[in-house]
C-alpha cells in the first residue's frame, strides 16, 4: 500500500519497484477517472513495468460527472466497497 499527498514530482520508482515485487496494482482517486492523476501513474507503470504486472491494473475513481454538493459526496466518490471489489478483482485475475 503506497499512499501519495504530493504528486509533482512523482516517486515513480517507489511505485515500479512496488509493482514488480507484487505484480498487482489498484490505483485510487477522489477524483474523477478521466484526465485524473491516476490515468498518469498507470501511464508510468505500463511504459516502465508492464512485464510485471500479473493482473491488469484497476482504477477506482469518482464518476465522471460534474462535483456533487455536499450532501451527495459519499455516492460520489469511491469508498471502501469500490476498493475491496477491486482488489479482488485484480487479486482473482
Amino acid at each position: 500500500l503506497l499512499t501519495y499527498v504530493q504528486f509533482n514530482p512523482l516517486d515513480i520508482e517507489t511505485i515500479i519497484a512496488s509493482v514488480e515485487k507484487t505484480g498487482r496494482v489498484v490505483v485510487v482517486q477522489e477524483a474523477q477517472k478521466q484526465a485524473g492523476i491516476a490515468a498518469n501513474v498507470v501511464a508510468e507503470i505500463n511504459d516502465r513495468a508492464i512485464l510485471n504486472l500479473e493482473a491488469p491494473v484497476v482504477r477506482v475513481a469518482a464518476a465522471d460527472t460534474v462535483f456533487p454538493f455536499s450532501q451527495a459526496e459519499s455516492v460520489w466518490l469511491p469508498n471502501h466497497k469500490d476498493i475491496v471489489e477491486a482488489v479482488n478483482k485484480v487479486m482473482n485475475f
